[in-house]
């Protein structure tokens, strides 16, 4: 234990040391900071320690973890964030740090770090010999002991650091602010690069078949924004939080850009868009669940229209190359136009609206909902389709089809019941013996849903929902996974009484969510990837049982 807590209190220390680089070429230093990492104070780091270790059903430990900490912890000043401004040199491939820490007591914090490492007092600096050979320099200014291996940066030491950090020791256990503008441009440029080989390699390995070469169509979008939000940046805000107030640990984001930038002017026109048609499907008792509705620029029209040119002209190539009669050939054909009609009509309206969910009550059911341009196209592409191959010999023995089989809430429904083959046991197992799945037509808008239970009343909730609930037009993007419905239908198949013992356990607390949302704020966007805490406390369950297979281990 004492080693365990050694470790810990060197880490906690010395994080902020832990990013600096060792002495390197003197030059220029900017005197203002590119960025600014922020650590809460150790008494609410503390107090995390303790929530997490409870939310983990280690709770007895938390105690033990304390008393150990706590002797490593003299000399801090407990009630102030610690930090570390890092600083870019001229021409510099890596930055500068310089490192601050709250003391109440010099002496006592120097002979915590004693214990680790060997400590020199001077007059000026105290200097600290690391144990991998480095030195670095220490010295108190204020309320403060400042850290770095360069002595210059001392001067750029501010009097008070607490408004450099802002509010990033008080809302994250660990953030940073990062100030783009204040990087230099060839690290930029560098950043760029080492990202763009990687998606290189990747397309390599990927061929040039269909997917290739739509996958190297996206990536030429996403270099392009990514090379436009790396140059257009204003400021970056990242930070983890536990926080035991809403049960939940956090990676929050947020991201601004230059007046004028792409992503302020897509802020912008996010700002005016509708609220999503489809907010229904972000209902509570769902395995997942999402949603994302976004205005497209006319950079993103354009992009999309040339990733669908590409996708339609090489579903042609393939289809020439097939074996097809000239007669099915030519309906293939058609069928492909009017499909790639309507989504490239659909991208021209410069809107994207989509929901989807997916349940595990029984079996699995789910279902989705687009915004399109032409609704009544795409229903004739349906039934043209179904018209050609109704009459085949396998078709007609494992699937039927019910067009024009009601209305429902506006929609024009088509019914498609396909038989599960008795080979396929895991589907059987999670589809049943029949999915029936229903296709909705409505007014610019497409419904699909699909199970073995009742995919109808599952679109119909969602529809209703949709109608009853308030959306955001800030609001880029949703998506929910929700673990207590999918480990006991996992647990079902595969009969493990550990994931049934998850899943009760989830339900207990009902907070089994994993989320990540996106919205816009002025000239950018701010996001969460969040988990709820009770998740943590499988990974109790699993210890508690890995421990009975090992015979007994005392973790």
């Amino acid at each position: 234990m004492k080693i365990f807590s050694k470790g810990i209190i060197t880490a906690l220390m010395l994080a902020a040391v832990s990013l600096m680089p060792m002495k390197q070429a003197q030059a220029q230093t900017s005197a203002e900071p590119a960025i600014v990492v922020g650590i809460a104070k150790m008494s609410e780091q503390m107090d995390d320690i303790g929530y997490l270790a409870e939310a983990s059903g280690f709770g007895q430990m938390s105690f033990l973890i304390k008393m150990q900490v706590e002797q490593f912890l003299k000399g801090i000043d407990d009630s102030k964030a610690s930090g570390v401004l890092l600083f870019f040199e001229d021409g510099a491939q890596e930055p500068q740090a310089l490192g601050f820490i709250p003391v109440s007591n010099m002496e006592d914090m120097l002979n915590v770090l004693s214990q680790n490492m060997e400590i020199e007092e001077g007059d000026d600096f105290t200097t600290i010999f690391t144990p991998d050979g480095g030195e670095l320099l220490m010295k108190q200014v204020g309320d403060y002991a400042f850290v770095s291996d360069r002595e210059e940066l001392f001067e750029a030491a501010p009097s008070n650091p607490g408004e450099l950090l802002g509010d990033l020791g008080d809302n994250f256990n660990v953030g940073a602010r990062v100030y783009a503008q204040r990087i230099p441009e060839s690290l930029r440029d560098m950043a760029m690069d080492m990202i763009e080989e990687g998606y290189n390699d990747s397309l390599e390995e990927m061929g040039g078949d269909l997917q290739g070469d739509l996958q190297e169509k996206n990536f030429e979008m996403q270099m392009a924004a990514m090379k436009s939000l790396i140059n257009e940046t204003e400021e970056l805000v990242v930070g983890f939080v536990a926080d035991e107030d809403t049960g939940t640990l956090r990676v929050d984001f947020q991201i601004t850009g230059l007046d004028g930038s792409r992503l302020a002017d897509q802020s912008a026109m996010q700002a005016k868009v509708a609220a999503t048609k489809f907010a229904g499907f972000l209902m509570e008792g769902a395995a997942f669940t999402a949603n994302a509705c976004t205005e497209l620029s006319e950079e993103d029209i354009a992009q999309y229209l040339d990733m669908a040119t590409q996708a339609r002209d090489e579903i042609m190539k393939e289809m020439e190359d097939s074996d097809m009669e000239e007669e099915q050939f030519e309906l293939a054909q058609s069928l492909a136009e009017d499909f790639f009609q309507v989504i490239n009509e659909t991208v021209k309206e410069g809107r994207l609206d989509m929901g989807a969910v997916v349940t595990t009550e029984e079996k699995i059911e789910f279902a989705a909902g687009f915004q399109i341009s032409d609704a009544n196209k795409l229903e004739d592409i349906v039934k043209d389709l179904v018209k050609a191959v109704e009459n085949e010999a396998d078709v007609k023995e494992n699937v039927t089809f019910n067009l024009n089989s009601g209305k429902m809430n506006g929609l024009r429904l088509h019914e498609i019941v396909i038989k599960v083959p008795e080979s396929e046991e895991e589907m059987l197992d999670v589809i049943g013996e029949e999915m029936t799945i229903v296709l909705g037509i409505g007014d610019k808008v497409v419904y699909v849903a699909g199970g073995s239970n009742d995919p109808k009343g599952l679109l119909d909730k969602t529809m209703n929902s949709s109608s009853a609930a308030a959306g955001s037009g800030n609001m880029i993007m949703q998506y929910n996974v929700f673990l207590a419905p999918i480990l006991r239908m996992a647990a079902g198949i595969e009969g493990e009484e550990m994931m049934e013992e998850m899943a009760d356990k989830l339900d207990e607390t009902g907070k089994d969510r994993i989320r990540f949302f996106v919205e816009t704020v002025d000239n950018g966007m701010k996001g969460t990837f969040e988990i709820q805490d009770a998740i943590l406390e499988m990974i109790g369950v699993a210890a508690q049982g890995m421990s009975g297979m090992m015979g007994g281990t005392d973790f």
